[in-house]
């Protein structure tokens, strides 16, 4: 588990699209360089909470514990290691670009945030297996996830581990903006250890995006 991004210099223009717009290509190479400098400020509090929770993470593999306990264990780890990073992202409150993408979740995480949150959980109409790959639905900024509020997420500390994972290392959210049907590289926190043991986890499990289970 780190905070670092594991990327060298003219990566994310390497991963750019060739009709990226001048301003945004522009902002690549800017992007890399606030988010080195902001992994280096948010280490020393990434360490910490290696520290206190790299046990429980190992736990959520062990056998002898329900499935649905593995993933409360992963999801707590993740909102640790969230609130320790996103002071030094471009992450804030009001920026919501990322509640109009494809949010993944499986069923024994929607059965959670059901519980959680009062909200029917429904049978998905679009129902998957997490080896069928990622949800290629074009969702955008005309179908929002339905949890979003007045430009906030209404079940912040219940959300889904996808949402906890995904922390923008820029000091700017520009390249989290949505170009339509195409994809920008973003300079994200490195969360591949609980993504990865998320996955095992989960692996048998059916997935569905958020906005299948709980349809308004």
């Amino acid at each position: 588990m780190g905070s670092d991004v594991s990327i060298a210099s003219g990566f994310l223009v390497a991963q750019a699209p060739a009709d990226l717009s001048v301003r945004l290509l522009d902002h690549l190479p800017v992007a890399e360089a606030c988010a080195s400098r902001n992994v280096e400020r948010a280490q020393p509090h990434v360490r910490k909470v290696v520290q206190e929770t790299q046990g429980l993470l190992d736990s959520a593999l062990a056998a002898g514990s329900s499935r649905t306990s593995k993933v409360m264990m992963i999801r707590h780890v993740a909102s640790r290691w969230s609130a320790a990073v996103t002071p030094f992202s471009a992450c804030r409150h009001g920026c919501a670009h990322c509640c109009h993408i494809a949010v993944s979740v499986p069923e024994v995480e929607a059965k959670l945030i059901a519980a959680k949150t009062g909200r029917r959980l429904q049978r998905p109409l679009r129902p998957r297996s997490l080896a069928d790959g990622a949800d290629e639905h074009d969702y955008g900024y005309d179908d929002p996830c339905v949890f979003l509020e007045g430009g906030r997420c209404s079940i912040y500390e219940h959300r889904p581990l996808a949402c906890r994972t995904l922390v923008n290392m820029d000091d700017s959210a520009v390249l989290c903006e949505l170009q339509q049907g195409m994809s920008v590289p973003v300079p994200y926190g490195n969360a591949i250890d609980m993504q990865g043991r998320f996955a095992l986890v989960t692996q048998m499990e059916t997935f569905a995006d958020i906005r299948d289970w709980f349809r308004l």
